[in-house]
């Protein structure tokens, strides 16, 4: 190798490195509405118990929506906190950092921003407000929020096709596969008594 093409060969590790390096930052960035310099020490649970030491911070919580209550001017929304990964998205574990209220301006859509669908939030700790979970008292943390972002929902995972193929037949080369329709699928055979449709013989 040359003297020219051993520095091209250097160069082009270094970029590739630089790359990885910036893609990998870009991937940890939460959204844009989400993004800000926060009080990672002001948890919801924190808060409940003594809001005057932390109003004012800025926090960036979510979790999942419990409900959702739109008034005249603004939405009010109540979570249940989770705690965030690298890009501001709530984990979904059995741990909860307790509830808190948002308020947001404007109006969001109740059958959008429904029950389940997990919301992350950037804001400031405007007090607390009692309330009840059930029959207990709680008091929620209130959050002004100045961003906020609504995950998409997670995608389901389809099942493979299931080909059932009458008792007695099975493939002798390639055992637990048959192609259909130029694809390979799994197969079993029929149980026994098991009627096979002529016209569908896919299971989803």
């Amino acid at each position: 190798m040359t003297g020219f093409s051993k520095r091209m060969a250097r160069i082009c590790r270094r970029c590739a490195l630089g790359a990885a390096i910036w893609i990998a930052g870009c991937a940890a960035q939460p959204p844009a509405p989400l993004q800000g310099s926060v009080d990672t020490t002001a948890t919801p649970a924190a808060v409940s118990a003594d809001w005057r030491s932390f109003e004012d911070r800025k926090v960036r919580w979510g979790g999942k929506i419990v409900k959702i209550l739109v008034k005249e001017d603004a939405t009010w929304v109540e979570i249940m906190g989770l705690p965030l990964d690298s890009k501001g998205k709530p984990m979904q574990v059995d741990a909860s950092q307790g509830r808190f209220l948002v308020r947001i301006e404007g109006f969001l859509e109740p059958e959008i921003y429904a029950k389940g669908r997990l919301m992350s939030f950037l804001g400031r700790i405007a007090g607390v407000r009692k309330g009840k979970v059930g029959e207990r008292p709680y008091t929620y943390p209130v959050l002004e929020a100045e961003g906020y972002h609504l995950w998409p929902r997670g995608k389901r995972r389809q099942r493979p096709p299931v080909i059932i193929i009458p008792a007695g037949y099975w493939d002798p080369f390639w055992p637990g596969y048959r192609v259909y329709p130029g694809r390979y699928y799994p197969v079993r055979p029929a149980h026994k008594g098991e009627q096979v449709p002529r016209n569908r013989e896919i299971e989803h």
